[in-house]
């Protein structure tokens, strides 16, 4: 590394802070390896604005400073979580949120590699207050998680991996009816007879477009009609609670004001059966939530709207998406390709090392996807 180079690290906790940032930052959104809305700053200031997330957040803002020129090369979120019977000692971890998946860093496409090693060598320091880190949701399969998979590998401490679920993405395929060719022929069924049946049932509209109006109701409408599904009976909507609601509403406008909201809506004769509020890169789309009213669920308009966007998408050039889905997610059925994510445990003291050695020796005699990464101080 040269002597005039190095590396300045501050951390936010707060909605203020991260926007002390903002200009770099959004500079970062144009120059990033790989597209990530999450870390967008439309994005990750409201979700610390109205604390969408289960421990104490905090982002690490990494710029690379030569003489007098500072650029912003990394953009991280973490939670700062107390110990817990799982982890039984203070950790800290990349978030996933309560409501999308936070956890790929945003890193500067040519200055990736010394950003990612020294965000190794920050969260590994002994004055640090937790007493491991961990890495969750990382893809071997994209730039960003393959980046930091290689480098945690060198890195001097050990890491247990594991792997945890797969996520859809839709991309190579190249037209609405090769999608259809791929899909499962009961699925290929199963989404024609709907079809039939809802445009048997009155009159069918299917809607997709950008909206650029901040003062949109898709979002109240949106939180109502997930309000009265499962969800709400369950108290995961996000009607359920007026923080999250405001994250809603405040994310909305923030991306419409971009051009980059992208809301899908299945309405029958009139009232709306089926919605989704979808988020646009620059090349990808990501989907963000999908809700459907409950009294219509024997048309399956939720997995209807699924497919139908998959046209839009088409239609508008879109011709990659993100489904942000968990294990199990319907999306699974409905997007060709898995991508398979894996959690990295970097233990940072003595303690961490010996719970780490231990949980591998136990669940190598119930779990073969797990392993721990050799180095040499391990």
């Amino acid at each position: 590394m040269s002597h005039d180079l190095h590396y300045a690290i501050e951390v936010a906790t707060s909605h203020t802070e991260l926007s002390v940032h903002l200009a770099p930052w959004q500079k970062l959104v144009t120059q990033s390896l790989e597209e990530n809305v999450y870390l967008q700053p439309e994005f990750l200031i409201p979700a610390f604005e109205y604390r969408q997330f289960n421990c104490k957040p905090l982002a690490v803002f990494i710029y690379e400073v030569r003489k007098h020129e500072r650029h912003l090369v990394m953009v991280a979120a973490f939670e700062n979580c107390r110990s817990t019977i799982r982890v039984p000692f203070a950790h800290l971890q990349s978030t996933a949120g309560q409501h999308g998946y936070l956890v790929r860093p945003m890193l500067h496409r040519e200055r990736s590699v010394g950003a990612v090693q020294a965000l190794l060598e920050w969260l590994a320091d002994d004055h640090q207050d937790w007493k491991a880190v961990i890495f969750r949701h990382l893809c071997s399969q994209s730039p960003v998680g393959r980046l930091l998979l290689d480098q945690l590998e060198l890195h001097e401490n050990s890491n247990m991996r594991y792997r945890t679920f797969k996520r859809a993405v839709l991309e190579g395929v190249d037209s609405f009816d090769e999608y259809l060719s791929v899909l499962p022929a009961k699925r290929r069924q199963d989404y024609r007879r709907n079809r039939r049946r809802l445009e048997a049932a009155g009159d069918v509209q299917i809607d997709c477009r950008v909206i650029d109006d901040v003062k949109s109701d898709f979002a109240d409408r949106f939180a109502m009609m997930e309000r009265r599904s499962w969800k709400g009976e369950h108290s995961t909507a996000l009607a359920c609670s007026e923080s999250a609601h405001a994250f809603l509403k405040s994310i909305t406008e923030n991306f419409a004001a971009r051009r980059a909201f992208y809301a899908c809506e299945i309405v029958l004769n009139g009232r709306s059966i089926s919605m989704s509020h979808n988020l646009l890169g620059t090349e990808t789309m990501f989907a963000f939530k999908i809700a459907f009213d409950a009294e219509s669920r024997t048309y399956s308009p939720g997995i209807q709207l699924a497919i139908e966007t998959v046209r839009s998408l088409f239609d508008d050039g879109i011709e990659k998406a993100d489904g942000g889905n968990a294990e199990d997610s319907f999306m699974s059925q409905l997007w060709p390709r898995q991508l398979q994510f894996e959690n990295v445990f970097m233990p940072v003291s003595l303690s961490s090392r010996l719970f780490a050695k231990m949980a591998d020796q136990a669940a190598s005699f119930q779990h073969r996807n797990i392993r721990i990464a050799s180095s040499t101080g391990a």
